[in-house]
């Protein structure tokens, strides 16, 4: 398995639709800040433009193309820049939404926009730096991956989906919406642009070496020189480059990586915990009980009991 998908696979979240648009120019929309979140439009007709707060200018995107704000940041979505932007409750309002329906604002006869929004919410516990490294802004053009046309067949399953309301539609949103996310992420990270912080990490011949050999055996007693040997640099240089690519030291990711596989293997309620922390690399089962409840904020019980209530 590769870095990226042990990566992904370690990340929880859910999926969460707004609703779909019906929008006619002219017309422009402030969503609020939220920070837990990434946020989502994907354009099915028409164009819009986004402009998050703290950005110099805006961005088109077009029929097929696909807009993350990762950070949950304010953001303005507008058909032009001479429209009046509205507070996204207000819209609501004026509109008589009600959560279901489609979305129409703007006026009667103007051009029309058509989205599906939503969002991703994430488990706050320890969350990997390959999330916090994205820009704040991730802009999927169709027109520049046209190998991926299978691509606007799943968006019309997804929109389908958003408006038929069947019996299990929520589990086919949520896990359409996981794979156009991690499409929109691969199609990032291929790109030459993609090199920002922990995305660089793992295109760095060095970095990714020691991060593959951590996902490979996290139990192994690892420590600076040995990941230092393993990626093939002096220790300086290893800790350095290190840092700067993924923001952490190489022991800190070494914790934060057997915490993660630690978090999932407490999902198996026939494994004990200090079975569960051998496997990640504590031979003793209170040093694991102390680093798990530094890193994420619990005893591994704890967290088992917040799993069990989870799931119901």
């Amino acid at each position: 398995m590769d870095v990226l998908t042990e990566i992904l696979d370690s990340i929880e979240f859910d999926t969460c639709l707004y609703f779909r648009t019906d929008l006619t120019s002219p017309w422009g929309i402030r969503v609020p800040k939220n920070k837990d979140v990434v946020r989502f439009h994907i354009t099915l007709v028409g164009d819009f433009s986004i402009k998050v707060r703290g950005q110099k200018s805006g961005i088109k995107a077009k029929a097929g193309d696909i807009v993350f704000v990762t950070q949950g940041g304010e953001h303005d979505l507008y058909d032009s820049p001479k429209s009046r932007i509205r507070d996204f409750d207000e819209v609501i309002r004026e509109a008589e939404y009600r959560h279901g329906e489609l979305l129409k604002y703007g006026s009667p006869r103007g051009r029309c926009t058509q989205m599906v929004c939503g969002h991703f919410s994430f488990e706050q516990n320890n969350l990997h730096p390959f999330l916090h490294s994205l820009p704040a802004v991730l802009h999927y053009k169709a027109s520049e991956n046209p190998e991926m046309s299978w691509l606007n067949q799943t968006l019309s399953f997804l929109d389908y989906e958003s408006q038929k309301k069947r019996p299990g539609d929520q589990a086919v949103i949520r896990r359409l919406s996981e794979i156009i996310f991690v499409q929109v992420l691969r199609s990032y990270l291929l790109k030459e642009s993609g090199d920002t912080q922990f995305l660089g990490a793992l295109r760095d011949q060095y970095i990714s070496r020691s991060i593959e050999a951590i996902h490979k055996d996290p139990s192994n007693k690892w420590t600076l020189a040995s990941l230092a040997q393993a990626a093939g640099l002096s220790r300086s240089i290893f800790a350095d480059r290190f840092r700067v690519l993924t923001g952490l030291t190489p022991m800190e990711y070494v914790t934060n990586w057997r915490m993660d596989r630690a978090k999932r293997m407490l999902e198996d309620k026939t494994m004990s915990t200090a079975k569960i922390g051998e496997q990640v690399g504590y031979q003793a089962d209170e040093a694991f009980q102390k680093v798990f409840k530094r890193t994420i904020g619990m005893t591994p019980s704890q967290y088992r009991k917040t799993l069990e209530r989870k799931n119901g």
